[in-house]
């Protein structure tokens, strides 16, 4: 109950701030200011309410390929968090594969193959481990192998968790806006989901670098209130170069679960991308993932240093970038 309390009063307080903030800008103040300035300061609420999560989550990806084929892959994760800090373990199955006529079978994976593998960073190393090749890489975070780690994490399982984005600081969740000039975060609406009442928020990229074309990127935020700000959709659309007109490219529904100490978090996501096709620039299904969180899905739960720990096995060969080194575990 006193941790309750202590969570109400930390929101009461934050969006009393946002009002403070819109009146200490100026006595003439429209309600969408006052509107975003609380859909931002709640947002940021939800993002540092999660400070770990442990537990499993399976995916089911079916993708196309560049030839025109699919694969379909089930990847069970086992996920543990804390902070920055993370370890992912993970199987994935290849279910179904379709090729079309006249493909090399030797560019696809075999329907059973399972895949090993295992990332982790431990606030100062990144680590990939691939369990069946028998091959491990150690690598400061900053690197490009250790970036790789880190972003891989956040698309494979979330990080922000899905279905939490804090507005005010959008770079954090949309990584390729370097040359693109923002506009907003602006109110465009409101909209029911799933039986809520959510505010639509929009940020607007435009870059004009390429070739001399406009590209914009357009994002839309479904932010719901009475889910603790959280995001249960998000659409984005691209216009310009070979979109002639504003193109779905993106969209996520994500459903989510409310924990004991009234922090929300998601149990099940939707993820779909769209490409066009090269010969007939028209938008096709690029990739369609659907991620399930476990009924027992812990967050902000204790998460012990022991349960961050990659052991690389006996026999693992490793590549340790920062003793730029090569060994064999014992």
């Amino acid at each position: 109950m006193k941790m309750k309390m202590k969570v109400m009063f930390i929101a009461v307080g934050m969006l009393l701030s946002a009002f403070a903030l819109c009146w200490a800008l100026g006595s003439v103040q429209s309600s969408s200011d006052v509107d975003i300035e609380i859909a931002k300061q709640g947002c940021r609420l939800a993002a540092s309410a999660l400070r770990s999560e442990q537990g499993k989550m399976t995916a089911l990806v079916t993708s196309r390929t560049s030839d025109g084929g699919t694969q379909t892959v089930r990847a069970e994760y086992d996920i543990s968090r804390s902070g920055q800090r993370f370890l992912l373990s993970s199987a994935s199955t290849v279910i179904d594969v379709s090729m079309p006529s006249g493909a090399d079978p030797d560019q696809y994976v075999k329907p059973g193959e399972v895949i090993h593998k295992a990332l982790s960073f431990d606030g100062q190393t990144a680590t990939r481990l691939m369990l069946d090749l028998n091959i491990a890489n150690i690598s400061a975070p900053d690197s490009t192998n250790g970036r790789a780690v880190v972003n891989e994490y956040g698309d494979e399982v979330g990080l922000p968790p899905y279905g939490i984005v804090d507005i005010g600081n959008l770079d954090q969740h949309i990584w390729h806006t370097q040359g693109y000039i923002g506009n907003g975060p602006t109110i465009v609406g409101k909209e029911s989901v799933n039986g809520n009442d959510c505010t639509i928020v929009e940020m607007v990229w435009t870059n004009g670098s390429h070739s001399g074309m406009t590209l914009t990127e357009t994002w839309r935020f479904w932010i719901d209130p009475a889910r603790g700000y959280t995001v249960p959709k998000i659409r984005k659309w691209k216009q310009g170069g070979r979109y002639s007109g504003k193109t779905l490219v993106e969209e996520m529904d994500t459903e989510l679960r409310q924990h004991a100490n009234d922090v929300w978090a998601p149990s099940k996501v939707v993820h779909k991308s769209y490409r066009l096709d090269k010969d007939t620039a028209q938008p096709y299904l690029k990739q369609s993932k659907t991620m399930t969180y476990s009924a027992d899905f812990g967050v902000n739960a204790s998460v012990s240093d022991a349960d961050l720990k990659l052991i690389l096995p006996s026999g693992t060969k490793v590549h340790n970038e920062l003793l730029d080194a090569d060994y064999t575990v014992p």
